[in-house]
């Protein structure tokens, strides 16, 4: 039922990937792919043969050296598609699409030695649901400043 459904854990799994690269020149490049599947019928009580299949793509360009005031700086962007499949007797979910982007920046001591620094981060999602019954726009920001010490 529609309870189990939202409450009840569904059978999951992600596979990833990831590449990165560091330069002499204290720069970092980093790259991820992602494919995971999320059986939403698992958690139904088998009243429902529904799944997400997902696969995400992100990449991050990280540079520490002095910029301003600000000792280590990252870029991120990164592309995520999740499709439905099967059928289920809530409503006919949508395909998610997303666009992700954000900026990184750290001040304070970021040495392995001292580590005693604030990071800020600001996250911007882009996200287009569909099917064929619903279209629409969503978009998340999000913010974050963190102490590591």
């Amino acid at each position: 039922g529609v309870g189990s459904v939202f409450f009840d854990k569904p059978q999951s799994f992600d596979l990833g990937i990831s590449f990165a690269k560091t330069f002499t020149t204290d720069e970092n490049f980093s790259l991820t792919l992602q494919y995971g599947s999320t059986d939403w019928g698992s958690a139904s009580d088998g009243g429902d043969d529904f799944e997400y299949d997902k696969i995400s793509f992100g990449a991050e360009y990280e540079i520490t050296k002095k910029i301003l005031f600000f000792r280590k700086t990252a870029l991120r962007a990164g592309y995520y598609q999740s499709s439905a499949s099967g059928d289920t007797n809530i409503w006919e979910w949508p395909d998610v699409t997303g666009i992700t982007f954000g900026l990184g920046l750290s001040f304070g001591d970021i040495s392995d030695e001292n580590r005693d620094y604030f990071q800020f981060d600001l996250a911007q999602e882009l996200r287009k649901l569909e099917n064929d019954d619903y279209s629409d726009d969503a978009s998340l920001t999000t913010v974050s400043f963190s102490w590591f010490f």
